[in-house]
């Protein structure tokens, strides 16, 4: 309770004190109680219906806030298709044409791949891997490598040399036996290999028969190995 000041008459009103001798002003009991009922009354009043906070998330988990109007879902993508001859090795069915480094290789009947396992467990000697480095140039008129050969093994002008011999239409009786030997090897998996596993490709031999004689006239009298084989 505020009391008596010191030095003050009693009786004297506020405006009789002097600035700093005016004493605080006294409250009933009545208005205090109001008033402070009014104040505990304001500050546990509930939030209006349209400003109340909106429960929390069930999960507990942040949520992402993005700029209006910009799609916040992921980005998709899509791997592009492998190069053609890029995977398992696969025969190329005769009258299908391919490119390779350039060459267009019409009539088929070639193994193009980059994986294909011969009947003794390695690769398959006649499988073209289009993968595999070339020359800028080759003559397949000259020995480039040996009967005995796999593609994969040959030097780059030998494979530059044996695609452009096979884009020629395989008929040049100029051309060197080994390519000739290489193609045929093609030609006998389809046959014998391919045939055990697969009763589907029993319907190539008609046409394998035609290109191995087609073959045989053109380069029989070259390479008795050839004729014989």
């Amino acid at each position: 309770m505020w009391g008596p000041v010191e030095g003050v008459q009693p009786g004297a009103t506020q405006t009789d004190l002097a600035p700093g001798l005016r004493q605080p002003p006294v409250w009933p009991i009545a208005e205090l109680e109001t008033w402070q009922y009014e104040i505990a009354a304001s500050v546990l009043a509930p939030f209006p219906a349209d400003t109340a906070r909106a429960p929390q998330n069930a999960s507990d988990e942040p949520v992402s806030v993005g700029k209006p109007g910009i799609s916040q879902s992921a980005p998709e993508f899509s791997l592009p298709a492998a190069p053609a001859g890029i995977g398992p090795g696969v025969w190329i069915p005769a009258g299908q044409c391919v490119e390779i480094a350039g060459l267009s290789i019409t009539g088929g009947m070639i193994y193009l791949g980059t994986a294909l396992k011969a009947r003794s467990g390695g690769i398959e000697p006649c499988l073209i891997d289009p993968t595999r480095a070339l020359a800028g140039n080759g003559d397949y008129t000259t020995r480039e490598f040996d009967q005995w050969v796999a593609y994969r093994d040959i030097s780059k002008r030998g494979r530059r040399a044996y695609l452009h011999w096979l884009a020629s239409g395989r008929a040049n009786p100029a051309a060197d036996i080994g390519h000739v030997f290489l193609y045929f090897y093609g030609l006998e998996r389809r046959a014998i290999v391919d045939a055990a596993t697969d009763r589907s490709t029993l319907a190539d031999w008609p046409v394998i028969r035609a290109e191995v004689a087609r073959l045989l006239g053109i380069y029989g009298s070259k390479s008795a190995t050839f004729y014989d084989y």
